[in-house]
C-alpha cells in the first residue's frame, strides 16, 4: 500500500519538481516504510533544489520532526542546523531552533539547551512566535524537572509577549513548585 503511494508521490514530485508538498509526501513515505535513508535524502533534496521557496524552511521542519519520530534526530539536527545558518531570516526557522532547544533537553545538554535558548532570544527576538517557542521550551523543561530552567524560559516568554497569559500562568505554576521542591 505505501509502496503505491510512493510512486504516486514520486510521480508528482517528478511532473512538479517545485512542489514542496509532493515532497514531503515521498519523504514521509520513505519513512513509513522503514527508510529513513531515502526520507532524509529526499529531505536534503528539497532543502537544495527549492532553497529560493519561501515556503521550504517550513517543509523542512516539519521533515526534521518526522525524522526526530523516526528516531533520526542527527538528520533533523542538520537540517536545523542548515536552516540557521542559511535561512535564519524565514519565521519558520524559529521552530528549528525550539526544535534544536527541545531535542537538547531531551538529551540531557543542559549547558546546550541553555545556549539554544539564548540565541532563540538574541536571534529572534523580533519574530513574533517565540513567546510560544519559549512557552514549549519551558514545558518541556517542566517535564524532565529542570524548574529553574523552566521559568527562565517562561521569563523570556513573558518579557516577548506581557499579554501571554499561558506564559504567566506557567511562570507561576513554576514558581510554585520551585517552593515546594
Amino acid at each position: 500500500r505505501f509502496e503505491n503511494a510512493l510512486q504516486a508521490y514520486q510521480y508528482a514530485a517528478a511532473y512538479d519538481p517545485n512542489s514542496l508538498d509532493a515532497r514531503k509526501a515521498v519523504c514521509q513515505t520513505h519513512l513509513k516504510l522503514n527508510d529513513a535513508e531515502a526520507a532524509v535524502d529526499v529531505a536534503w533534496g528539497m532543502i537544495g533544489d527549492l532553497a529560493k521557496d519561501s515556503g521550504m524552511p517550513l517543509a523542512a521542519v516539519q521533515m526534521g520532526e518526522e525524522l526526530v519520530k523516526a528516531r533520526r534526530p542527527e538528520a533533523a539536527l542538520a537540517i536545523y542546523g542548515h536552516l540557521l545558518e542559511h535561512h535564519a531570516d524565514n519565521e519558520a526557522t524559529v521552530w528549528a531552533q525550539k526544535n534544536v532547544c527541545t531535542m537538547l533537553i531531551d538529551a540531557g545538554d543542559n549547558a546546550g539547551a541553555a545556549a539554544a535558548v539564548e540565541a532563540l532570544v538574541t536571534e529572534f527576538e523580533s519574530v513574533r512566535t517565540v513567546p510560544d517557542s519559549l512557552k514549549e521550551i519551558g514545558d518541556r523543561y517542566c517535564s524532565v524537572g529542570k524548574y529553574d530552567s523552566a521559568m527562565r524560559a517562561y521569563q523570556y516568554a513573558v518579557a516577548g509577549d506581557p499579554n501571554y497569559l499561558d506564559a504567566h500562568k506557567a511562570l507561576c505554576l513554576t514558581q510554585l513548585k520551585l517552593k515546594d521542591v
